[in-house]
C-alpha cells in the first residue's frame, strides 16, 4: 500500500460527511462497472465476505450508464445512499464506507479526488 498522510487515514478511519458523483463519459455496461469496483476492492484487500450485503446492495446500483448520467454516493455519517437515474439504494453498514473510498484512496490513488475529499 502506498504511504497515507494524516488527513487521508483520518478520512479512512471515521469518514466526515460528502458527496461524490461519478459522471460517466461515455456509455458504461453494468457488467463493466461491477467488475471495475470489485477490482478495485480486490487491489485495496478488502475482504468483500466481511461485508457481503453492503456489496450485494451496492451491485443493486449499478445499471448501464450511458454518456453523462451520474452515480452519486451520499454519506451523512448514519448511512449510505447511493443513487443513479434508476435506482436508489440505502447502506447502514458504516463500516463499508471506508472500505469504498479506498477505491480512490488505495491501490492506485486517485489524486485528484483524494484532494478535493480532504479539503474539506
Amino acid at each position: 500500500f502506498p504511504s497515507h498522510d494524516t488527513g487521508e487515514d483520518e478520512l479512512l478511519a471515521k469518514p466526515k460527511s460528502f458527496v461524490l458523483k461519478i459522471k460517466f463519459l461515455r456509455s458504461v455496461s453494468q457488467e463493466k462497472v461491477t467488475d471495475s469496483f470489485y477490482s478495485g476492492f480486490v487491489r485495496n484487500s478488502v475482504d468483500l465476505k466481511n461485508f457481503s450485503h453492503a456489496w450485494k446492495l451496492l451491485q443493486q446500483a449499478f445499471k448501464n450508464f450511458h454518456q453523462n448520467e451520474e452515480l452519486i454516493f451520499l454519506y451523512d455519517t448514519e448511512k449510505l445512499l447511493i443513487k443513479s437515474v434508476e435506482k436508489e439504494v440505502v447502506i447502514n453498514q458504516i463500516e463499508f464506507v471506508s472500505q469504498l473510498l479506498k477505491l480512490w484512496f488505495g491501490n492506485p490513488p486517485n489524486e485528484d479526488l483524494k484532494k478535493g475529499l480532504l479539503s474539506l
